[in-house]
């Protein structure tokens, strides 16, 4: 299944070309679209009447693809992220936190705009290394990924909650895995096992942030509920759910649930 466009994050057509969410709209075409509509701002485009960048044209679905009939506009799709460059003065260390460091090599010449980095476990002193690229990457992809040790992603605490990082919720089995993947554990409905590195990272080789890796969420908190029938001679007794339900309000007496946020003001209920 194509994944949807998140709308709260930049856009852009399949060309590069600059667009922006205006606001969902009915479906303009229902024989055509059977998802949701975006109308979207795209740069160069007009109307014969405003040079606003809005056209009838410019309606996307979810999914991104245009909404017509002639099939030849540009896909709309999220702007990649890109990872932040490496900063060669300062520490680094592989995605899986061992430490990594320049190889002695690379103080005499850069070789193809790529730096040498020891291999993992090397110690500083190594004379020659592998060749990564600045933003982090190894030239070929063979190698796991670096990154400063300042920008180094927060530690997981795999007793709290977990989720992928677009959101999707993620049921542990176990961080003893063998190997470089040693986090195991499914997502959302689906039957595959998926595995992460000890960082919480999907891909070892990229620095670059992917929907699919680990991150900590903050469990939800449940308002605090409180039953109660309050009697015109001032009276009141606290019930529980149940009993609640079987003293409504009437004439003399006001039952009512009262729900407590953990933040912000109480609402009631009457029943």
């Amino acid at each position: 299944m194509t994944k949807a466009i998140d709308i709260k994050k930049p856009v852009q057509l399949d060309d590069g070309t600059v667009a922006t969410f205006i606001r969902e709209v009915a479906d303009p075409y229902p024989t055509t679209s059977k998802r949701p509509t975006g109308l979207f701002k795209v740069e160069g485009s007009f109307t014969n009447e405003y040079d606003s960048g809005i056209s009838e044209w410019n309606y996307y679905l979810d999914t991104g693809e245009w909404v017509g009939s002639y099939g030849t506009e540009k896909r709309l799709q999220n702007v990649p992220e890109v990872a932040p460059k490496i900063d060669w003065t300062k520490p680094i260390e592989y995605v899986d936190g061992t430490p990594a460091f320049v190889a002695i090599e690379q103080k005499y010449a850069r070789q193809n705009d790529l730096v040498s980095v020891s291999p993992r476990g090397v110690k500083e002193s190594a004379y020659s290394g592998n060749h990564y690229d600045d933003a982090g990457n190894h030239a070929y992809g063979n190698f796991m990924a670096i990154r400063n040790v300042a920008e180094a992603a927060p530690v997981l605490d795999f007793t709290k909650p977990l989720s992928t990082r677009d959101g999707r919720p993620v049921s542990l089995l176990t961080t003893e895995g063998r190997g470089s993947y040693s986090v195991l554990g499914y997502v959302g409905d689906n039957d595959s096992l998926y595995a992460w590195t000890a960082a919480g990272k999907y891909l070892s080789h990229t620095a670059a942030p992917l929907d699919s890796d680990l991150v900590n969420v903050e469990p939800i908190e449940e308002p605090d509920v409180v039953h109660a029938s309050i009697y015109r001679c001032g009276t009141v007794n606290k019930w529980d759910a149940e009993s609640a339900g079987r003293f409504p309000s009437e004439e003399g007496r006001s039952t009512v649930k009262i729900t407590f946020p953990k933040a912000g003001k109480p609402t009631v209920e009457v029943l």
